[in-house]
Formats: structure tokens, sequence, C-alpha cells
């Protein structure tokens, strides 16, 4: 840092920019891994978004397949992973992937599903999902898998 005399006689300081650049808010979320959070229990989804966010993902949430789909239909960005429960009202895990798999903007979208039902495998023809979390999963575990499918 430096004082300056400017040429109308006012005094200013200059400073030497740093290397790093600077990064709004805004540009940050533009930026920021995206996730799109589907499941009906509002606790779970509550703790989620919190731990998620705090882990520096834009995180949204719907509360059934139906729901997921019409914040899709919408949205102006797109997330680079959605995080679906099986077991839904409305419409299930199984109705929403086949619903995603049939829309060509939706369907490239990763998904890993997370369930307490039975032993359900990633590759399930029905599925056919990025990995599969069997409830209750710790969050090491949860954010290993998102790291690993999240698309680079």
């Amino acid at each position: 840092m430096g004082l300056h005399r400017s040429a109308n006689g006012i005094s200013k300081i200059k400073h030497k920019l740093q290397k790093k650049p600077c990064i709004t808010a805004e540009q940050y979320t533009i930026h920021a891994p995206r996730i799109l959070l589907v499941d009906d229990d509002a606790t779970l989804r509550g703790v989620l978004y919190d731990l998620l966010s705090a882990q520096g993902y834009v995180v949204e949430c719907a509360k059934h397949g139906k729901e997921a789909l019409l914040y899709l239909a919408s949205a102006a960005q797109l997330p680079g992973l959605i995080l679906l429960d099986l077991m839904m009202p409305v419409m299930d895990g199984y109705g929403f992937r086949k619903a995603q798999r049939s829309n060509p903007r939706i369907a490239p979208i990763r998904v890993v599903v997370m369930t307490a039902a039975g032993d359900i495998k990633a590759n399930d023809v029905r599925l056919d999902v990025a990995a599969a979390l069997r409830k209750p999963f710790s969050l090491v575990t949860l954010l290993d898998t998102l790291k690993k499918n999240y698309p680079t």
C-alpha cells in the first residue's frame, strides 16, 4: 500500500491487487455444485440440506418425485446430481427415474438413491443409478458417495 496524490489534489490509497479473484455470492451460487434432494421425510430433508449446504453444495429440495419433476422443468440451472429416496407418496423413486430417463433435458443428471427398504443395487435395471445408499448412512459415506459421483 502507498499514498498517492491524484491530479486534483485528493489523496488516495493504492492497493496491490491480490492474485486471487474476488467472487460474489451470486457468482458462487452459479458455480457451486448443485444437488436436488428428493425425500418425503421433512426432518431428513432439513438435516441433509444443512449438512450439504455447509459442505458448499447448493441444495434444492422436493417432497416427492412429481414435485422434483416440476422443479426440474422450470429450473434455470439443473443440478449436477439428484439424491433420491425410493419410497415416497405421490410419485416414488422408481416412477421418478422412469420419467427422468424419458426426458432428454434431465436424463443425463446423475442419481444417487437412498432407501431403508431392502437391498437395493445401483445397477437395478429399474433404477440404473450412479450409486445406492442404505439408510441409515453416515455423513462420511454420503459425502464420499457424492464426491465420487458428482460430475466434474
